[in-house]
């Protein structure tokens, strides 16, 4: 692990914690860098913040994600490991990130901006599949026009809404990160997501917890405060562990 000290990321675990789900992956961001600001990653496009927190992972814990899961045909648990740097560069930055994009489709013009963290908590309130798009399309969708006339987001065909949802993620290719798994024992293909958030925050706190396993052994042993225990440094700290479990 490089690039972080043990007390800043017991903080940025404790920050992660105090958010809704798609919002941690920023909130670390935001940890990483203090001259960011929390919201505004929060509102960067889903696979620009992908690509970042790839590279968080990759910076403070090394670039290796293991991944497991289970073939749906057998039931057979499969492992499989990736590269977290040669994900976050399969595709061309965002950079700049384009404040709008625009679609022809059927007779209707749209012009829409890419989903966010931020997007996706409005979506995740919805009921359902359906309602979650709606409300993304809502959230997105900037302007629509039919045949020069100007229409709501929420009146756009079928056809059209798809081609919107296509666009974007053409545009945007890391925000849903698929990937090709072949199951070894019974030969079966599918296709899994990989959430860079889910592996940021596993690492994270794993590492945490670790860290606040080592200050609960040695305030045992030896009264030392969080604080104290976090300056020793890890060569020291670990020997110090050895001393108190021996």
């Amino acid at each position: 692990m490089a690039a972080i000290d043990d007390a800043q990321l017991l903080a940025a675990w404790e920050t992660a914690l105090t958010r809704e789900r798609p919002l941690r992956g920023p909130a670390l961001l935001a940890q990483a860098d203090p001259d960011s600001d929390e919201r505004t990653l929060a509102a960067l496009p889903l696979g620009e913040a992908a690509r970042r927190q790839l590279d968080l992972h990759s910076r403070w814990f090394g670039r290796r994600l293991a991944c497991a899961c289970h073939c749906p045909a057998c039931g057979e648990a499969v492992e499989a490991d990736c590269d977290a740097a040669a994900l976050g560069g399969a595709a061309a930055p965002l950079t700049p990130t384009p404040p709008s994009l625009s679609l022809e489709q059927q007779g209707y013009r749209v012009l829409f901006r890419l989903p966010s963290s931020l997007d996706l908590v409005e979506a995740a309130r919805a009921v359902d599949a359906s309602q979650a798009q709606r409300v993304l399309l809502r959230r997105c969708v900037l302007e629509a026009w039919h045949e020069g006339d100007a229409c709501a987001g929420a009146d756009l065909p079928e056809a059209v809404i798809q081609a919107v949802a296509a666009a974007m993620e053409a545009a945007d290719p890391l925000a849903d990160i698929q990937l090709a798994l072949r199951c070894p024992s019974c030969g079966a293909h599918w296709s899994a997501a990989l959430e860079p958030e889910h592996f940021l925050l596993s690492a994270v706190e794993h590492a945490a917890r670790a860290l606040m396993r080592e200050v609960d052994v040695l305030a045992r042993a030896y009264g030392w405060t969080e604080a104290e225990t976090l300056a020793l440094g890890r060569f020291r700290r670990r020997a110090y562990l050895e001393l108190a479990e021996s």
